[in-house]
């Protein structure tokens, strides 16, 4: 019986650090595809920097909405942290229509292919409901 308290205890104690220190309720449950309905995407170019040290790869970042669907915030939560900052940048000026967690999560595929001379274009394409590729050159040296 003693065992099945100090569990119970431990486990009221999770759920408040979880609700505080996380940021709320919902704030670490699974978001599905049906959660995230953007109402604006914001279009963005290739980081100069990432392009010249030709860092690619995956950053997810996570918003948290406003009543109105707005992005409050944004933190990075996985990436290289060449990318982070444009990212964060990007993030913040998409809106949503407002859910259950007041979050969303978005996934920015950086992708340098072929070569080019500079300055590279960039370009970026939306696929819902939370991706946005971003597709650059690598820079010819001459």
């Amino acid at each position: 019986m003693k065992r099945l308290r100090s569990l119970t205890a431990f486990l009221a104690m999770l759920s408040l650090v979880r609700s505080t220190a996380w940021g709320g309720p919902g704030e670490n449950e699974p978001l599905t595809n049906a959660d995230i309905h953007p109402v604006n995407v914001e279009p963005m170019q290739y980081p100069l920097a990432g392009q010249l040290r030709q860092v690619q790869g995956i950053v997810v970042v996570r918003v948290h909405l406003n009543r109105a669907g707005a992005v409050e915030s944004a933190e990075v939560l996985v990436g290289p942290s060449l990318l982070f900052g444009e990212a964060i940048e990007n993030a913040k000026r998409w809106t949503f229509k407002p859910n259950r967690t007041s979050t969303a999560i978005l996934i920015y595929d950086f992708r340098i292919e072929d070569a080019c001379h500079l300055p590279c274009k960039s370009y970026s394409s939306f696929r819902a409901p939370n991706v946005l590729v971003i597709r650059t050159g690598t820079p010819l040296i001459r």
